[in-house]
């Protein structure tokens, strides 16, 4: 089955209540606020356009970190000293677990496909952190023996990790076995940067800076970021890159308060993995391309073009050639 330049629609009913909702997207720039609102940001520009808000369970949150091969989202939160995992379809957040420490503040996240590791850097000691995603507990590797706050970036095609720091506002590069990091060069822009993502699709690290609130490319050989354009006054500290051709897409609930995660990556070699929650009687979960908003039950809709459906709680569905 061949998904690419798709959408995905993921339809679920279960006696008597039925869930359609909302377009989430792939391929997009998408940054955090502290305030737990998310914006699309446009690579292009900088202009920023609010697509959802994060569910107060978060508290602050911080970092973005996205794993393509699951499609998973995850969010760490400054205030809760825990990861969560976020459904891109409607933004809520469900916890994963804490970090094992109060005094961790994990701005930076990010997935490194290389190795399947989600990495953490906290302000508190300047520290590299492995994070188990099955507990949230979070195991440091080494220290930088830099202060402030630290983002980082994967670049799948070098495999090099990229690190900001914010009193020294320079790009480092950092080593994921000992922590220790090198001097690339001074940003010569960004005054604190907040946020890191690669683009795999035009090979190109970028950077927000929530002082200048502006959002930047970096040259990984010098260090040197060039304006792309300001983002408006926020607080923005999470960045990630969701690279690929398909959206996932879900429609507005009703008729009941059942409710569901979905995660994924709604392209040729990936998956899409549908969790429900409260459900009673006998559910099921159908997957499909399309929303035809065929009445249901008594006032909610449901469409669906189904490929696939499957009963009980939860779904994984294989997308292949």
């Amino acid at each position: 089955m061949q998904l690419m330049n798709s959408n995905l629609t993921i339809a679920i009913i279960a006696a008597g209540f039925c869930l359609l909702a909302a377009p989430a997207a792939a391929q997009r720039l998408i940054t955090v606020d502290s305030n737990r609102t998310v914006w699309d940001v446009n690579i292009l520009n900088g202009v920023r356009t609010q697509v959802g808000t994060i569910t107060a369970n978060a508290a602050t949150t911080g970092g973005f970190a996205y794993d393509i091969a699951t499609g998973k989202q995850y969010l760490t939160s400054t205030s809760n000293d825990s990861l969560y995992v976020v459904d891109v379809t409607n933004w809520s957040s469900t916890l994963v677990g804490p970090y094992g420490s109060s005094a961790i503040v994990m701005h930076g996240l990010e997935w490194d496909p290389s190795t399947g590791t989600l990495y953490g850097m906290s302000s508190h000691d300047g520290g590299l952190y492995t994070i188990n995603t099955t507990t949230g507990f979070a195991a440091l590797v080494g220290t930088t023996g830099l202060t402030s706050f630290h983002n980082i970036g994967h670049d799948p095609v070098q495999n090099v990790m990229w690190m900001t720091n914010a009193n020294t506002a320079s790009l480092y590069s950092i080593d994921r076995a000992t922590g220790a990091a090198t001097l690339v060069g001074q940003l010569t822009g960004p005054t604190s940067p907040s946020g890191l993502a690669y683009n795999t699709d035009n090979q190109t690290l970028y950077l927000v800076c929530n002082f200048t609130d502006t959002l930047y490319t970096i040259n990984t050989t010098t260090g040197v970021a060039t304006a792309v354009g300001p983002v408006g006054s926020s607080n923005l500290l999470g960045l990630v890159y969701i690279p690929g051709n398909g959206r996932l897409t879900r429609a507005s609930h009703g008729c009941g308060a059942m409710t569901i995660r979905v995660t994924g990556h709604p392209n040729t070699g990936f998956s899409i993995e549908t969790t429900l929650g409260g459900s009673i009687g006998v559910p099921f979960v159908g997957d499909g391309l399309s929303s035809v908003g065929v009445a249901f039950c008594g006032g909610c809709t449901i469409g669906h073009d189904w490929l696939v459906a499957a009963s009980g709680v939860s779904s994984k569905l294989e997308i292949e050639e």
